[in-house]
């Protein structure tokens, strides 16, 4: 463990995280006040997103609902943290209501990059992500998720931009689907 150049840990906490990237225990339910968001996380009342402070924050309440209430562009230089992982995947509800992320950017060495890591059981459906860029050397990568590990229920999504893998999995929506229906996927420009 090189802790000069490779390596951060923050003080008070036992987790490392690699340099440069965003600590992934910095972002969790316990960081971010979810009274702060229109909605309650229910499928009467889903949680409205409307910036990329409460995007990220998706990954404190992986089971709730959620709708997007317009575009949202993630500015340069910005490294997105996938919203959930195979051991915590993300369970909720996702509707992008038509609207567009654009500009998401993850370079990561860790397996399951994507705007969701890894997805089980959910619902995503009516979203745009556009000018995406996922880098990684870690296995299941995908622009939208970098695996579905249940059975989960994707409709009408469109997708362009580019995902870069030198491993196992590496897919232009999806990194690897164990089980799930997928729908209306369009994909354009994918390098």
């Amino acid at each position: 463990w090189d802790f000069v150049d490779v390596w951060a840990i923050d003080e008070n906490t036992t987790t490392a995280f690699l340099q440069g990237l965003p600590n992934p225990s910095a972002i969790n339910k316990d960081n971010f006040d979810f009274a702060q968001l229109e909605g309650e996380g229910t499928e009467e009342n889903p949680y409205i997103i409307h910036n990329l402070k409460e995007l990220q924050a998706v990954s404190g309440e992986l089971n709730s609902y959620y709708v997007l209430a317009n575009n949202i562009t993630i500015e340069d230089g910005y490294n997105f943290v996938p919203l959930g992982t195979e051991s915590n995947p993300f369970t909720g509800s996702f509707d992008g209501n038509g609207y567009t992320i654009s500009n998401l950017t993850i370079d990561s060495l860790f397996e399951n990059a994507g705007l969701f890591g890894a997805v089980d059981s959910a619902t995503i459906k009516n979203l745009n992500i556009t000018n995406a860029s996922i880098n990684t050397v870690s296995d299941k990568a995908g622009v939208l998720a970098g695996s579905v590990i249940g059975n989960a229920n994707i409709n009408s999504i469109n997708i362009s931009g580019k995902v870069n893998s030198t491993a196992n999995y590496t897919g232009g929506l999806i990194g690897k689907v164990s089980s799930g229906s997928l729908n209306t996927i369009n994909i354009t420009d994918i390098n």
